[in-house]
């Protein structure tokens, strides 16, 4: 069989080392293409084996095309099944090959005079699944901070370039969603939810340079599912991605991701937590879930961590929202304060992070500034009774729209009772919701509506009401 020249330097120091042929695979004369590259050079054969599996052999054949390889060899893949922990080729799946891949293909040239301009300047080179950045350790060139070097450099072919690298890149989280198509939706409400005043941050947590993540991703279609079935109720307000408010994905992204935890899926089985509450993992053969809903594809290895894809956008609950939320960091409080007291009843905590008795639970949440306003501040029992004044537990959850609609006032029972004083009037007005008797000193507004949750609704409002 022809074999491909190349320079096969160990040291890394290869740039300017330029090979062609003209010898394709199988010794026939003819064209090479980046794909006849690989396939004629037993040091790449785990590179081909995986670009077959993962199907990318067609884009490393097109003719047309004008591309660039960064060809991990062997001994680099048997370091990433060892970083895997899997015994070879067999146990990786479509799902984790191919944004890894696609991550060291270029679409354009890019020679090793190229290679050695961008890793004089410290700079970085767009690949299909990502950003990779070149610099230099003396005279070697080191691709994302000398996870690889470069080991050969120009072999040519019909339709491109191939370089020799040392190790397997590795994508970070972000580049793995903002390059495949399949999570533009996730991509999307990333933006929408670092719109938000309270200024998360969210995508920047996913991308390089922070701290490990491990991210459940919701997929496209789990977008679209979690639309259609809030759109079936006309009372969300919620007909499409765009229609979410970036206080509701805020709590509802935290909840997929964890950040300086590592879930691999050896361990789901799990309450494993993450930035917003904590997701039920389990296991059944090969089968895997998170809080019920279907794991498609486990242990996508990332730069900055691992992914899971999913296929539905997980809810957190009402109470992992409070806990989270620093929006509710005063209500969090007053909650444990509650629960923690001796002899009170019921414990709110626990309760709000279940599902409701009667069916979903509506909190009415007090703002960190409504709770400034005390000028007494209740404790033990009388803070439990006042906190379990805000929650209606009924069949349905109650969103803005429903409470416009109701004929005012509305007299709601709460967790603290079905009395008189135990019961919340809610009426509409000009200015939007009122919760408690608009006639009385101690009605409050909602501020912001429906951040939705697995067990029900949370409204924002900005007074705390107190039982008479």
């Amino acid at each position: 069989m022809g074999g491909v020249p190349s320079s096969s330097s160990t040291g890394g120091d290869a740039v300017g080392s330029t090979s062609t042929s003209s010898t394709g695979a199988g010794g026939s004369m003819g064209p090479q293409t980046v794909y006849d590259v690989i396939s004629a050079d037993p040091n790449y054969a785990s590179l081909k084996a995986a670009v077959d599996k993962a199907g990318l052999a067609p884009t490393l054949q097109d003719p047309t095309a004008s591309i660039t390889l960064f060809a991990p060899d062997n001994n680099a893949f048997a370091n990433l099944f060892t970083l895997l922990q899997v015994n070879g080729l067999g146990a990786v799946s479509v799902g984790q090959l191919d944004p890894v891949l696609r991550y060291h293909v270029l679409d354009e040239e890019a020679d090793a005079a190229k290679v050695t301009v961008t890793a004089n300047n410290a700079s970085s080179l767009t690949s299909l699944g990502g950003s990779i950045e070149f610099g230099q350790n003396g005279s070697t060139i080191q691709l994302d901070d000398g996870i690889a070097n470069l080991v050969s450099a120009d072999i040519t072919a019909s339709n491109g370039i191939v370089h020799g690298i040392s190790g397997v890149l590795l994508p970070s989280a972000f580049e793995v969603f903002d390059n495949d198509p399949n999570f533009s939706s996730l991509i999307a409400a990333l933006g929408i939810a670092d719109s938000d005043p309270q200024n998360p941050q969210l995508a920047a947590a996913l991308k390089d340079g922070g701290p490990q993540v491990t991210v459940f991703a919701p997929t496209n279609q789990a977008f679209a599912d979690l639309v259609t079935t809030l759109a079936a109720n006309p009372s969300t307000g919620i007909t499409g991605l765009t229609d979410f408010g970036s206080y509701q994905l805020v709590p509802i992204l935290r909840y997929h991701v964890a950040v300086a935890f590592s879930l691999t899926a050896a361990g789901f089985g799990v309450n494993f937590p993450t930035l917003g509450g904590g997701v039920k993992t389990a296991k059944a053969g090969n089968t895997f879930t998170a809080d019920g809903i279907n794991v498609s594809v486990t242990d996508l290895r990332v730069r900055n961590g691992r992914i899971h894809v999913v296929d539905g956008v997980l809810l957190p609950a009402v109470g992992e929202i409070v806990a989270t939320s620093s929006e509710f960091s005063a209500l969090s409080a007053a909650v444990s304060a509650a629960d923690n007291a001796p002899g009170t009843s019921p414990n709110l905590g626990p309760a709000l992070n279940t599902p409701a008795g009667s069916g979903a639970y509506t909190l009415f949440a007090p703002t960190n500034g409504a709770f400034a306003q005390l000028a007494s501040p209740p404790t033990g029992q009388a803070l439990t009774n006042v906190l379990a004044y805000h929650v209606l537990d009924r069949p349905a959850p109650v969103y803005a729209a429903d409470a416009l609609a109701l004929p005012a006032p509305t007299v709601f029972d709460t967790l603290l009772g079905s009395t008189p004083t135990a019961q919340l009037v809610v009426s509409s007005g000009p200015s939007g919701v009122l919760i408690d008797d608009s006639a009385t000193a101690q009605s409050a507004s909602v501020e912001a509506t429906n951040y939705f949750a697995s067990n029900g609704v949370i409204h924002r409002i900005d007074k705390v009401l107190l039982p008479q």
